[in-house]
């Protein structure tokens, strides 16, 4: 095969964890590809850690519908001087309005790699454009209907996204002292919301907050660790709480941290999902609709789901003695792992077709 030239844009932390192993096989292929991304304080953290070369274009919108808009309009403008020197064969991204626009505006074939049907406003703004739609098995063909994609461009792979990476060799637990937490206790570990998301937009902005109130409340002698998403929330939560959770203000290795916990509560899906794969009891407070993989990962019986605070203490003080059920999420969370496909592999095959 001729040699391909592709442009990958990588838009949060989960992209540019999966993409990682596409670019390496890309390129083991003898293929060019060309990284673009966006000044984002999580994004641009992880990317320094990774084997990428990465063009950062542009920059988070922020939570207004006008920050968000002029933000887009300013990448594509940016996006759209720069992509034609490199001639790609074919643009692929997780539903990047941008990306998607430029792809289409110069006539470049894309394919869009999503599990977000929740994600009305992108998907408007992307999934009509597309020529290939890959998504998880779990997900119906009829989650997009509404957003005009064809059932025939849509290819499924069996696997949850996080299999692209968990199943590429093991990782060891961090050393909880590097983060400042006390080894001899038990360690919860939070995933805040993603509040400047569009999705979230019209929920509770107290969810997040609650959630915290009532972990500190009825886990004082527990490491309370949380993970905050935007530069606004780590200054939020460190002027509420102090000393009573630990705020970590680089960008850690989520899997080594996660298999350092001994629960993890997430308000968002990928780290929730990373949990529930390593075998790591974990409870779904995501305030926002029907995730598709939490739905699954709930029937599997590796992970609980709540909006309820009452609720989630309980679940929480259950999962953290309960060692009967610990050990079955982790023997079941390895079985299912081991029996999902590569979908970097089925991803690769695709891309190679759509470039043609």
């Amino acid at each position: 095969m001729s040699e391909l030239r592709i442009w990958i844009d990588i838009m949060t932390p989960k992209q540019a964890l999966f993409f990682t192993p596409l670019v390496e096989e890309l390129n083991k292929l003898g293929h060019l590809t060309y990284l673009t991304s966006r000044h984002y304080r999580e994004v641009e953290g992880l990317i320094k850690k990774l084997p990428l070369n990465v063009s950062f274009i542009g920059r988070h919108g922020g939570a207004s519908l006008l920050g968000k808009l002029v933000a887009s309009s300013e990448r594509i403008r940016d996006l759209a001087d720069l992509v034609p020197s490199w001639a790609p064969n074919l643009a692929v991204h997780f539903a990047s309005p941008e990306c998607a626009r430029v792809a289409y505006g110069l006539k470049i074939p894309q394919v869009c790699i999503s599990d977000c049907p929740h994600t009305v406003n992108v998907n408007k703004l992307t999934l009509p454009l597309v020529d290939h739609l890959m998504t998880p098995w779990v997900i119906p063909y009829h989650a997009w209907r509404n957003y005009g994609v064809d059932r025939k461009k849509i290819v499924r792979y069996k696997a949850l996204d996080p299999a692209a990476w968990l199943k590429r060799g093991s990782v060891a637990s961090m050393d909880l002292k590097e983060v400042g937490a006390d080894p001899s206790r038990k360690t919860i570990t939070v995933r805040y919301e993603e509040s400047y998301a569009s999705y979230l937009l019209d929920k509770d902005k107290g969810w997040g907050i609650g959630v915290i109130d009532a972990l500190t409340s009825h886990f004082k002698d527990h490491n309370i660790i949380v993970l905050a998403r935007y530069e606004d929330q780590i200054l939020q939560l460190a002027e509420r709480y102090g000393g009573k959770i630990i705020l970590p203000r680089e960008m850690l290795d989520g899997v080594s941290l996660l298999k350092a916990s001994d629960l993890f509560i997430g308000m968002g899906g990928t780290m929730t999902m990373e949990a529930a794969l390593l075998g790591v009891p974990a409870v779904s407070a995501y305030q926002g609709g029907k995730l598709y993989y939490i739905s699954y990962l709930v029937k599997q019986g590796l992970i609980e789901e709540t909006k309820e605070l009452k609720h989630l203490t309980k679940i929480a003080e259950t999962l953290l003695v309960e060692t009967t059920q610990r050990k079955r999420i982790r023997e079941k969370a390895e079985e299912i792992l081991q029996k999902m496909e590569d979908p970097v592999t089925k991803i690769l095959s695709v891309v190679e077709r759509a470039s043609q």
